[in-house]
């Protein structure tokens, strides 16, 4: 049924295969949905409407600009993998913790050459605030707000490039932003304020503990998970971490009914703490009559599925 609507319609609309998200239910199987029309409401956010589907997909998914962002990462992450050596990590360490007039000779021009080389990787890649996702806008939001209630420049120039780094991976890459959006959905303000280094480690634990089949995902955010608790332990970043959690509305960070739509059949993951199996039932109810559309697909990711539970 599924197939023959998208046959049709690319008769109908002269489309092509430049009209199809690939992967769309999940990685590995080869799956893809054909693009019925793109909306950019006014009121923000950019929704791809997909022929079968019954909820819009949120973002704009774009192969280039995640090899783009691949590279910066890669960047970092051999510049993470080189500083290994107990004295380099003293090193780091006391930038930190030594007054800004003694580390700014070091940092600036660092920073600068840092800032220079995302912005030559991605100036293309960048979208309008409003016009990032629901969850991404409200991160882009609370950036904007502490950075300008800072008066250093480096201290603004740093607190963009987290926000430009962190807000295209969320947007064009969806196996981090679903990701992000499901262990948001086992937090609260509360928790984060009380304790932000345990908290978010535990959110990291639950993170780990859902990951079903790509180690490289399990050794990727093992990795961030201790930078991330070492780079808490410093009371600069402990303070810019508290503020961010102070300005941000977490429950705009979680996933509603469209959202929780595209992870019901992905296999890579347990969203929810729930099983394929249990999720596939969750998606068949969504879909009611249309899910005899979607059977062939979830049978073929039960099949490849290796979950823990």
């Amino acid at each position: 049924m599924l197939r023959e609507q998208t046959e049709a319609l690319i008769r109908e609309r002269g489309l092509s295969v430049f009209n199809t998200f690939n992967d769309i239910d999940g990685p590995g199987m080869g799956n893809s949905a054909l693009v019925d029309r793109i909306e950019r409401p006014k009121e923000g956010g950019i929704y791809n409407y997909l022929v079968g589907y019954k909820h819009p997909y949120k973002g704009k998914p774009n192969t280039d600009s995640v090899m783009n962002l691949h590279t910066i990462k890669k960047f970092f992450k051999l510049a993470v993998d080189s500083y290994t050596g107990k004295s380099i990590k003293i090193f780091i360490g006391l930038l930190f913790i030594l007054p800004r007039f003694i580390t700014k000779p070091i940092l600036e021009p660092t920073i600068n050459h840092l800032d220079n080389f995302i912005d030559f990787r991605l100036r293309y890649d960048f979208l309008h605030p409003e016009r990032y996702c629901f969850c991404v806008r409200e991160i882009y939001r609370t950036f904007a707000v502490i950075s300008d209630r800072r008066k250093n420049l480096l201290d603004k120039k740093i607190l963009r490039m987290a926000r430009d780094l962190i807000c295209l991976s969320l947007e064009y890459d969806s196996a981090y932003r679903f990701r992000f959006q499901d262990i948001m959905a086992e937090t609260n303000k509360e928790r984060l304020l009380a304790d932000p280094k345990k908290e978010i480690d535990r959110l990291f634990g639950i993170l780990l503990a859902r990951e079903i089949e790509a180690d490289w995902m399990v050794e990727k955010f093992s990795k961030l998970r201790k930078i991330t608790s070492l780079a808490l332990s410093f009371w600069r970043v402990k303070r810019i971490v508290k503020e961010f959690i102070l300005e941000i509305d977490i429950e705009k960070l979680k996933p509603d009914e469209a959202d929780k739509y595209y992870y019901y059949l992905r296999k890579d993951y347990d969203f929810f703490g729930k099983s394929l199996p249990e999720r596939i039932e969750m998606r068949k109810k969504m879909e009611a009559e249309n899910w005899v559309a979607f059977e062939p697909v979830a049978q073929a990711f039960l099949s490849a599925y290796k979950g823990k539970h």
